[in-house]
């Protein structure tokens, strides 16, 4: 297959409509056990079939989440015969455009559209964890994932959609920072437009800060472009980051708003001070995520490019230690200075 030379990312076409017509029901289920990835095209086939129908209902849902999860795991775990080869799983996709279809199909429908994207999501994030060949330079893989992410952005933000999108983009870091020239097909330099973009790190700000899995995955691929922007100092990545990104913003501010959301005053025993984080974490819930968050501004300011380094100390200067820290320390009451003072000694251990 032809290798892309276009950022499909900066392709914001989407197809709209609906249409109204009776629902089909397909054959009788295919066996999901024991497949092999010559039993790619019987498992799509179920799917088509589902689709032929003019809108989306259970059934369709449901043989679209059955057997996309078994095609993720067939075409993720083959091998190709020679270096540079392709699956026969992996090819009979590419040629049946079969992740396209299906999104397409998915944007005609009025209802189910939150649950049929996750579906598609899972697919994609269960295919990048496991494969063994190179996918994202196809464009029947590249592009209807682009559209995906995109068309999240305008779709009821449910919890669990959420999570499916941070899921996929984070992968989509691992696999850029193992294979640097990825980075090609996400990121647009400032000399072809007059603003850089780079859709898979944008997508990952907002949940910065965001405890459980979800703030931790975005960390992690925040983190994972930050040391490649100083591994890369030719991408202009580190321009793009403090320049046309809101990440050094978010990232302070956070910071501050975190740090404000904590207890003005809590119950201190003396022991507590040497305690472990765990232990404190009982008596303030809160500061967990303000530590995580600490935490990963530090890990940042470790492996920024120096631009990265700069705008983020001067933010947290200017706007956490100055505005918000510094003021708190200061407090006449006693009781409020001591919690402040109990802070940020345990933000220190």
């Amino acid at each position: 297959m032809d290798k892309t030379h276009l950022n499909p990312f900066d392709n914001d076409d989407d197809d709209g409509g609906s249409e109204e017509g009776g629902v089909s029901r397909g054959p009788a289920p295919i066996s999901l056990m024991l497949s092999t990835p010559l039993d790619v095209p019987r498992h799509w086939k179920a799917i088509s079939y589902a689709l032929e129908t003019s809108q989306m209902d259970r059934f369709v849902l449901d043989t679209m989440r059955e057997h996309f999860a078994v095609i993720a795991r067939l075409v993720g775990d083959e091998k190709p015969e020679s270096i540079g080869g392709m699956g026969a799983g992996l090819e009979y996709l590419l040629n049946e455009n079969a992740v396209e279809r299906a999104y397409l199909f998915i944007t005609r429908q009025k209802a189910y559209g939150t649950e049929a994207r996750i579906v598609l999501l899972k697919f994609f994030s269960e295919l990048f964890a496991r494969t063994l060949q190179p996918v994202l330079i196809h464009e029947q893989i590249l592009r209807p994932l682009n559209r995906l992410l995109r068309s999240c952005e305008g779709v009821d933000n449910s919890r669990e959609l959420c999570d499916a999108v941070v899921c996929v983009v984070h992968r989509l870091c691992m696999m850029v920072q193992q294979t640097n020239s990825l980075l090609d097909l996400f990121f647009t330099d400032s000399k072809v437009q007059q603003q850089s973009k780079f859709f898979v790190f944008t997508q990952l700000v907002p949940h910065m800060h965001s405890g459980g899995d979800v703030g931790k995955m975005a960390r992690d691929g925040l983190l994972l472009c930050v040391s490649l922007a100083a591994q890369l100092s030719a991408s202009n990545l580190g321009a793009f980051i403090t320049s046309d990104s809101n990440f050094c913003q978010v990232l302070a501010t956070g910071l501050s708003a975190l740090y404000s959301d904590l207890p003005t005053s809590v119950e201190i025993v003396v022991d507590e001070w040497q305690s472990p984080l765990p232990v404190i974490e009982t008596s303030v819930p809160q500061l967990r995520r303000f530590i995580q968050s600490l935490e990963f501004c530090n890990s940042v300011l470790q492996v920024a490019p120096k631009i990265v380094r700069s705008s983020v100390l001067t933010l947290v200067k200017e706007g956490f230690l100055a505005q918000v820290l510094g003021p708190a320390l200061l407090q006449v009451e006693t009781e409020c200075e001591m919690t402040c003072s109990f802070y940020l000694c345990v933000s220190m251990c």
